[in-house]
């Protein structure tokens, strides 16, 4: 009886086991997706890795509010969600295509009322909008008190905004705003018109205002001259104003506002015949050496523009006829835009430049155009503007290949460890000349210099700002007497031909 017992017991045992191997065998797993904009979760009492065989899994998917709700599929089939809740049932095998996809939702903008009013502007700062502020992100905006006004108060309904370095910031903008208010005084001040008219621009010195004079101060000035103004005349009613030696006008001890403020000028002629002209003019140099530089001036009949194009920036220079002498003498003024010359009419410093024209070339023999185009003690030689594509000089004596060579040591620390051999390699023909600077037997740059000048016994070229020169053709030699750069193209270099 004992025995049969002990059988029947064992055989229990072995059939719990059997069954709890049978049923470890059977467990499933689902994939968890994992991406942007979505955090998917199980609900209590479920999970990814443990699910029973024949068992379900449930779970919910979170989606950033930054996101479209998902889709949220089982290989090709579509889950629905019930209470938020989406679910899988009978789990006989593991799942690896469970897919959630979510798309980014556009941009929420909104809008923050721009106040208007007398005495102050309003101005965002860059990449800031007041109509389109996207949602949870801050507006910055400076504001400016016009000089007739003071004690400038900015509210966000009940809130007073304090500037932080003269910015005012609304912060975390989730709605529109209507709200916005900025209020200002007006100032107890006095005013001076301010004269307009052709050919001048009246510019108050920094820290005086036509429109807002203290009682009993004075107002500083100064009249700006356009190209083709001169001899201004300023009249406090009939009274003549002479400006002191920093040609600054004075109006001294205002005590009433004043409206009978002046200003008359002379116009020089504008027209000239420049037929004579006719035509594209250039004048290049600096090829090859990363900042070629070419001018050009293009004349037709009355109408002359002219450009300076400096590694590949143009420069509109805006030329205005002074005079033309005789058919021979073109005398220009030339501004160049500059934002930050606005008050003298939104242009840059003049530079004035005389051109003779001589042998069907325009020779400046007087002015210039910024640093390449000084004439006098600053140059070896004018620099000669030639028809487009034209060569002014016969240079049949020097064409061909020309050669200098030397050697130089090299030193590293002070000690040498070596010799350079050196080669310039000079090609003239009726285009231009053509400079190969050779190292050890590798060429290390290349230059062409378009505007020459040959006179028989000297040549003459600038090969870039500042660096003019000048050789001396004599026995069948050209010996560098103006030198630009030392070593390959130094003062006393003589290139023979090859």
């Amino acid at each position: 009886m004992k025995k049969l017992f002990l059988s029947i017991i064992i055989c229990f045992m072995v059939l719990v086991t059997a069954l709890v191997v049978t049923a470890c065998d059977t467990t499933h797993s689902v994939n968890l997706p994992i991406g942007e904009g979505f955090v998917v979760s199980p609900v209590q009492g479920y999970d990814f890795n443990q699910i029973t065989d024949g068992g379900s899994l449930r779970f919910r998917v979170t989606v950033a509010p930054t996101h479209h709700q998902p889709v949220v599929s089982l290989g090709d089939i579509t889950l629905l969600a019930i209470n938020d809740i989406y679910t899988i049932t009978n789990i006989s095998q593991n799942i690896t295509d469970l897919s959630v996809v979510v798309s980014l939702r556009p941009p929420v903008y909104f809008s923050v009322n721009l106040p208007q009013g007398d005495g102050f502007s309003i101005t965002a700062l860059e990449n800031y909008s007041f109509a389109a502020v996207q949602n949870g992100n801050n507006l910055r905006f400076s504001i400016t008190v016009a000089p007739t006004h003071e004690n400038l108060v900015v509210m966000l309904g009940d809130t007073k905004l304090n500037p932080a370095n003269n910015i005012f910031t609304i912060y975390n903008i989730t709605q529109n705003i209507t709200n916005l208010n900025i209020s200002v005084t007006q100032r107890n001040v006095l005013s001076v018109n301010r004269p307009t008219g052709a050919g001048f621009s009246v510019v108050p010195l920094d820290g005086y205002y036509f429109e807002a004079v203290e009682e009993g101060a004075n107002l500083r000035f100064r009249v700006n001259l356009s190209a083709m103004a001169y001899d201004p005349v300023v009249k406090l009613g009939d009274m003549i104003l002479e400006p002191n030696a920093d040609s600054v006008y004075i109006i001294s001890y205002i005590t009433q506002n004043i409206t009978n403020l002046s200003v008359s000028v002379s116009i020089m002629p504008t027209e000239f015949d420049l037929t004579p002209l006719n035509g594209q003019w250039e004048y290049r140099f600096g090829e090859g050496w990363g900042h070629p530089q070419v001018i050009e001036i293009m004349i037709y009949d009355k109408s002359i523009t002219m450009t300076y194009t400096i590694g590949g920036t143009i420069l509109d220079l805006k030329p205005v006829v002074i005079d033309f002498i005789d058919d021979t003498y073109l005398t220009l003024s030339l501004f160049y835009e500059c934002a930050a010359s606005y008050d003298q009419g939104g242009y840059g410093p003049e530079w004035k430049l005389v051109f003779e024209f001589v042998n069907d070339t325009l020779v400046p023999i007087d002015g210039r155009i910024g640093f390449i185009l000084t004439t006098g003690e600053a140059a070896s030689f004018p620099p000669v503007f030639v028809r487009e594509g034209q060569l002014p000089f016969d240079l049949g004596d020097i064409l061909g290949v020309w050669i200098f060579s030397f050697s130089q040591n090299v030193y590293v620390d002070e000690v040498q460890t070596g010799v350079d051999n050196m080669t310039t390699i000079m090609t003239i023909n009726e285009s231009g000349i053509t400079m190969v600077f050779v190292r050890n037997g590798t060429t290390i740059d290349t230059i062409t210099v378009l505007s020459i000048q040959f006179n028989g016994e000297v040549l003459s070229f600038w090969i870039a700002v500042g660096y003019p020169m000048q050789m001396n053709f004599y026995n069948n030699t050209l010996t560098v007497f103006v030198g630009a750069v030392t070593g390959f193209l130094g003062s006393g270099n003589a290139f023979t031909r090859e």
